[in-house]
């Protein structure tokens, strides 16, 4: 049972994994193109109304998820048996019935009795609690917003609807005609506020639909919150694209003078509600998807749902029915025994009946005002611990873009989103994949005492992270004009964003080495070792933080150019020199010998740590059940072999010097790197191709077989 269980976590994990791949680079195909079609002011617009909702869900779910999460919906030999059903039904699709397979009534899923139906409750009361908290979070912004103006930190819908007024003001008077007369009373005033109020609206429609994101985050469904997010981008992509497209062809000025689609949309106010109608489209889907996920359609299971949804599902409306008709004859108990009889059997709707109004009435039908009042003073002190870690995570993670929608241009904000779109998408691919798995790992060998295991991992991954962080370091700035032109037009390639492109390239190593230390720390150190990470953090953030807001001030609104974006990704630059330096600075002074914890508090709190952006952990952290690993600054003075520093910092001074720009002289610089490496490099050697000429070496000899038997 453990092991089947094992299995269809695994294989759920990779073939998520695999989905979110394949989709990001397909999304990204789509974030190129709409690229293309906008002005760089308009794609500030799009980042702003991007991060704003980002930045308000973020806080209004992350509270109430992690306490959600912590209730147990199923059995633990629920799951078990769940892991025996899933795993029937991969080899059914392998066997090439073509679908997934309907449950039946002996099918092997959790039964009625392993499903904790007071805990279904409860997690809907509390997750629905993001209504008002997304509420509360909205009023709370734009009331700093109108209080504190740019100083405010969050972004405010209103201030930046009463900027495009003003900038659709000047262009009014521009053209003779009285802004001001053209601007008074309330109908006038209502197609500027829309799109900001649209945007404001789509955060509170998506944290109505918490309930459901919670159950599937329960039951591991990973599949089904990748196809969300990618199903969602997807759908806003394309609205904008869609309508932006149809402006600039209809519009005779929609068009570049090489007669290129891609002159961007005719006017702020119609760019602003174009991208609003993205933010609507993408809310509408994120709804809608999550509602057929639990809504025990057919459809569902090619959504991404599972038997073990379907079986929570149908325990929970049984026992909800079930508490409904006691209530009803409750409520008729004081009337005579045939009033009682026949008020019981036409309470009790046909089969049919109920199962169609309870399409779509799960898992919200459990909503109750008091019980959601009762979850939150149960759980009063873990949502006020959760919020305040929410705030501080979303301001290390997000503080510069907060600070870059108060203070920065648009135009600026545009020129940021595009170099962190295309100078993240290996973070997000690679890098971040990577980490979660080497932590996993690495908490595994120190519950097992292995601690020279868990160091000598860490050495090779910071090695093959070096490694590919580098090439792109390597290759990566001779291409950057090329790439921008052909990628996103001349009008975005500017020196000063491709100077910042380039910028960002020599922070990708970095970045791969602050992931993987972070991690290792996180599934090694001491609850006392991470509270000083978190304030070595906290404190570089906020030099960071106030160091933008000093840049953006002193380039004012006017940076029509990206001037500041240069200043910008050098800012992270050093800031990610900081934190690798703070993680090894921890590991090589921590002490040797920690307080233990048990397996199964570490595991639970390993799973939540594990999805925390910029690698954050509180003092809730896995604890080791072993003294932590002895890693020494030697160990880091040494990590590469002897010959490896100087060879690599050869080729990387020759390609700059003779201004590697050719298709041949890229290639050429490329190979030589891959072959330092694998020349000196014994352990990166076996690792890479021994594996590789394992599965080479049987080809080549069942090819040469035939041919001798010819000769």
């Amino acid at each position: 049972m453990a092991l089947s269980t094992t299995s269809s976590f695994k294989g759920q994990l990779f073939l998520a994994l695999a989905l979110s791949m394949g989709l990001k680079l397909f999304t990204f195909s789509l974030s190129t193109l709409l690229t293309r079609l906008l002005l760089p002011y308009q794609s500030g617009v799009y980042f702003t109304f991007n991060v704003y909702n980002d930045a308000v869900l973020f806080i209004a779910r992350e509270a109430t998820r992690n306490v959600a999460s912590r209730l147990p919906i199923l059995e633990p030999t629920a799951e078990a048996e769940d892991g025996d059903v899933d795993e029937a039904q991969e080899v059914d699709l392998a066997k090439g019935t073509g679908a997934p397979s309907t449950p039946s009534a002996t099918s092997a899923g959790p039964p009625a009795g392993s499903v904790r139906v007071a805990n279904v409750r409860e997690v809907v009361d509390i997750a629905l609690c993001s209504v008002p908290l997304a509420t509360v979070v909205v009023l709370a912004t734009e009331a700093l917003g109108m209080c504190l103006g740019a100083m405010s930190f969050f972004p405010s819908m209103i201030r930046h609807a009463r900027a495009s007024e003003q900038l659709f003001r000047t262009a009014e008077n521009s053209d003779g005609v009285d802004g001001a007369s053209a601007l008074t009373g309330l109908p006038s005033l209502l197609p500027l506020y829309m799109p900001e109020m649209t945007v404001m609206l789509c955060t509170i429609l998506m944290a109505a639909v918490e309930p459901c994101v919670v159950l599937v985050q329960s039951l591991n469904l990973f599949r089904v919150v990748v196809l969300a997010e990618s199903a969602t981008l997807v759908v806003r992509l394309c609205t904008i694209i869609g309508i932006v497209y149809a402006c600039q062809c209809s519009s005779p000025g929609g068009r570049t003078p090489n007669g290129e689609v891609g002159n961007g949309l005719p006017t702020p106010s119609e760019a602003r509600m174009a991208l609003a109608s993205g933010q609507l489209a993408y809310a509408i889907t994120h709804v809608i998807y999550y509602a057929l996920v639990v809504s025990g359609l057919p459809l569902a299971r090619w959504l991404g749902s599972s038997s073990v949804m379907e079986q929570v599902r149908a325990a929970a409306l049984l026992d909800h029915a079930r508490n409904l008709r006691r209530s009803e004859q409750d409520a008729v108990a004081g009337g005579p025994a045939a009033e009682v009889k026949a008020a019981t059997s036409s309470a009790l709707p046909a089969p049919s009946q109920t199962k169609r109004r309870a399409t779509f009435a799960f898992p919200f039908c459990f909503y109750s005002v008091s019980g959601s009042v009762a979850a939150c003073r149960r759980y009063a002190a873990l949502l006020g611990m959760f919020l305040r870690e929410s705030l501080l995570r979303l301001v290390l993670s997000e503080g510069e873009s907060l600070a870059l929608t108060s203070l920065g241009s648009e135009a600026a904000r545009g020129y940021y989103q595009l170099i962190s779109n295309v100078g993240s998408l290996v973070a997000r691919l690679l890098f971040r994949v990577w980490e979660n798995a080497c932590f996993v790992k690495w908490s595994r060998e120190a519950s097992l005492g292995r601690r020279h295991a868990a160091v000598h991992l860490l050495k090779l991954m910071l090695r093959l992270a070096f490694y590919l962080g580098f090439s792109f370091t390597l290759l990566g700035p001779p291409l950057t004009e090329t790439f921008l032109v052909t990628m996103y037009t001349s009008r975005w390639a500017t020196p000063q964003v491709s100077t910042a492109l380039q910028l960002y390239f020599y922070d990708l190593p970095l970045m791969a080495w602050n992931g993987l230390l972070e991690a290792f720390l996180r599934a090694v150190a001491s609850p006392a070792v991470l509270v000083r990470l978190q304030r070595w953090m906290v404190g570089g953030t906020v030099v960071r933080i106030a160091v933008c807001c000093i840049t953006l001030v002193a380039f004012g609104k006017t940076d029509t150019q990206g001037e500041s974006v240069r200043v910008l990704v050098l800012l992270n630059i050093f800031n990610t020199l900081w934190r690798c330096g703070v993680s090894i600075y921890l590991l090589v002074s921590s002490p040797t010998e920690t307080v233990g914890a048990s397996t199964a508090d570490s595991a639970d709190l390993q799973a939540e740590d594990s999805g925390s952006p910029d690698g954050l952990a509180g003092a809730k952290s896995p604890l080791l059940t072993s003294p932590s690993p002895d890693v020494g600054l030697r160990d880091f003075l040494f990590l590469f072999p002897h010959h490896i520093p100087s060879s690599t910092l050869g080729i990387f001074v020759c390609s700059r010097v003779l201004r590697v720009d050719s298709v041949v002289s890229i290639a050429a610089v490329g190979l030589g790197y891959v072959g330092v490496i694998l020349a000196w490099d014994d352990e990166v050697r076996r690792l890479l191709v021994r594996p590789v000429w394992s599965r080479v070496r049987p080809l080549l000899r069942r090819r040469r077989r035939p041919l001798c038997k010819t000769l």
